[in-house]
Order: structure tokens, then sequence, then C-alpha cells
């Protein structure tokens, strides 16, 4: 029975672990009005936190399926919660500048 209740406390310990890991992190920057780099690949069925850094003066509004609307003023950053995706390429793009495109893969 102790070991039992040894074996317990140690997955309890193991699982409260995995949880305090949180989600992914990943980061794109816009230089030029262009998102750098333009694609990253994530994990599937992950949450996904982006950092989104816009070294530029202006600001940018980056519009996607994956989130509602991320303002970014200029010279600042953004982050945005992303749910677990299915596997698949989701488009991001600047509303302001036409240049400013970019891609998720997800695997």
């Amino acid at each position: 029975m102790k070991l039992l209740y040894l074996n317990f406390l140690v997955l309890l310990t193991i699982s409260q672990i995995s949880f305090a890991v949180g989600p992914a992190r990943f980061e794109i920057s816009i230089d030029n009005h262009r998102i750098s780099p333009s694609q990253i690949t994530v994990p599937a069925n992950t949450p996904i936190q982006l950092l989104i850094r816009n070294n530029d003066r202006t600001v940018e509004a980056i519009n996607s399926s994956l989130f509602s609307k991320v303002i970014v003023n200029g010279k600042s950053t953004s982050t945005v919660s992303i749910r677990p995706l299915n596997s698949g390429v989701y488009y991001i793009s600047g509303e302001f500048h036409a240049l400013t495109q970019g891609s998720i893969i997800v695997k």
C-alpha cells in the first residue's frame, strides 16, 4: 500500500509539471512592412503564443483566420494566443501594407 501511495505521488507531481509548461511560444517581426520569418512551423494540437514585434515606425493591423485582428503600434509588440490547430497552412497578412504577408505551417 505504501508503494502504491508513493507511485501516486510521483505521478501526481509529474502531471503537475507537464501542465505548468504552457503554450509553445513563437515570434515574428515586421521590418520594412515585411513579416520575418515569412513562414514559421508550429506543432499541431498544441496551444501557441505568437509574439508579433513591429520594428517599423508605423502601425500595422495583422489579420488571420487564427485570431481576431491585432493592432501592433510602431516600435512595439503584441502577443496573440492561438488555440490548438489541426495540420495545415494558415495565412497572416497586414491590413495597411500589401507586403506584410506570412504563413503558419502546422505539422
